[in-house]
């Protein structure tokens, strides 16, 4: 609480400023927090080889490339929720006496619905020479999510505004420019249920969290 009202006051003081500086305008920064369950499981895979031989590295990242395919098949993951990268080809080494080596990669990004398949999945990877891939909880809902925190950082900063005003003696007049700060989500996770046996930590519910900041320049009248 005492935090709040910290934040509070500072934003007022900063408002304050902006407008000592021109009486024509207040300058508003405000933020709003949205939470939504987590949809799916974004899966980052990088296919990579390494080899002294350039040709080698090539052909030893294409073998891997067609071990890698048939598990898409097999996990029943569509073409919808797969989006790579081109191959990549790099040289390594070459100075200080260091052997020189080239590195083959290829990033492949998968969307996963169903998170039972996410242990699996790993394991298939592991199988077939696939070492280097991480997991993230995101939602299908983004886009709509980005829109709620939007307008409800927008209605957070004129409520804001309409307070200084009244205390300044002036009228709050129209918006005359919204500079988005950042835009970022965080995964935190739901434990609501207890612990139960042979459970899974994919099994507990996560939550996605998407924070809005924005700074809004209003006309004073």
């Amino acid at each position: 609480m005492r935090f709040k009202i910290l934040l509070t006051v500072f934003t007022i003081i900063f408002s304050i400023i902006s407008w000592a500086q021109n009486d024509s305008f207040i300058i508003i920064d405000a933020d709003s927090r949205v939470e939504l369950p987590a949809k799916e499981i974004t899966f980052s895979i990088v296919i990579e080889q390494v080899d002294t031989n350039a040709q080698n590295a090539f052909d030893a990242l294409k073998q891997l490339e067609r071990k890698f395919l048939p598990l898409l098949k097999e996990f029943h993951i569509p073409d919808s929720s797969i989006s790579y990268s081109l191959s990549q080809f790099r040289r390594d080494g070459g100075y200080n006496n260091q052997d020189v080596k080239y590195r083959a990669t290829e990033t492949v990004i998968i969307r996963l619905y169903d998170f039972k398949q996410y242990e699996p999945f790993q394991l298939a990877l592991l199988s077939i020479g696939i070492y280097n891939f991480n997991g993230t909880f995101s939602t299908t809902e983004i886009s709509k999510a980005r829109e709620i925190g939007f307008n409800k950082a927008i209605e957070k900063a004129e409520k804001e505004a309409n307070i200084i005003c009244t205390k300044l003696g002036r009228k709050l007049g129209k918006v005359l420019e919204v500079e988005s700060k950042n835009k970022d989500y965080v995964v935190t996770t739901s434990l609501q249920a207890g612990i139960v046996e042979d459970r899974k930590l994919v099994d507990i519910p996560q939550t996605v969290i998407l924070n809005t900041n924005l700074r809004v320049k209003y006309e004073l009248k």
